[in-house]
């Protein structure tokens, strides 16, 4: 849990604005953006459950050497056909592909 030092502002005898130190402001940040990507995790998991998939052991037969988990994204695309976007970090899969 985040300690806060709120300094309240007020106007009018209304609660207006707070100022926090950076570091529990910067703290706030990190926690809201880890809840957004735990958030779209559970999404993902949610949405691709049934999707089907393949284990690094039957991937390593297929290839017929061991995928180690030093396989970088963009050896990985070439290998199955995919492209790999650098800047989105992830694979996509390409229609038609051969």
């Amino acid at each position: 849990m985040i300690e806060l030092h709120p300094e309240i502002l007020e106007k009018d005898g209304k609660k207006q604005f707070v100022i926090l130190p950076y570091e529990e402001f910067a703290a706030i940040q990190e926690a809201l953006a880890d809840a957004d990507d735990l958030a779209a995790l559970r999404a993902a998991k949610k949405e691709e459950h049934a999707a089907p998939g393949i284990t690094l052991e039957k991937l390593s037969r297929s290839w017929g050497y061991p995928v180690r988990h030093f396989l970088t994204h963009a050896s990985m695309a070439e290998r199955v056909k995919v492209c790999f976007d650098p800047e989105a970090d992830y694979l996509v899969e390409i229609e038609g592909v051969d």
